[in-house]
């Protein structure tokens, strides 16, 4: 295995890792979204110092929300992130982390079908996975 360095790791952005979108060429899901891009983002959220219930509320806030609009992706996606960082906002009484709005957004603009959006999501679990003993170790 390869090792990473921490600049590594904070380049690798959704940017970076979905330019051609959620499926490879080939038209099959792309596995390091759930292993060495998920860590990444992990990682870029850990800098961001980002509290792990916020990670978990958020993207279920997305989950509960995405079905109140009836829109085409992307625009379904990005009208849901919206409404589900206001719910998050107001339970923690404090404005949501902007490296987690701003990595959601990033992987929100290249969702343009349902299979997209359960790929997203899969991504968004992987992340959790990854980011919770992150955060726990640090504390």
């Amino acid at each position: 295995m390869t090792d990473i360095s921490k600049e590594q790791y904070l380049e690798l952005t959704p940017a970076v890792f979905l330019k051609d979108g959620y499926f490879s060429e080939n038209g099959n899901p792309i596995p390091e979204l759930e292993t060495i891009y998920a860590l990444a983002v992990a990682r870029q959220l850990f800098e961001n110092e980002l509290a792990p219930q916020e990670l978990s509320a958020f993207i279920e806030a997305i989950k509960q929300t995405i079905v109140l609009y009836d829109e085409a992706f992307p625009r379904r996606l990005i009208n849901t992130l919206d409404e589900a960082r206001e719910i998050v906002s107001h339970m923690y009484k404090k404005p949501l982390n902007l490296g987690l709005f701003h990595w959601v957004e990033e992987c929100a603009a290249r969702v343009s079908s349902e299979d997209d959006y359960n790929q997203f999501l899969g991504h968004a679990k992987a992340v959790i996975r990854h980011y919770i003993p992150l955060a726990a170790l640090s504390a």
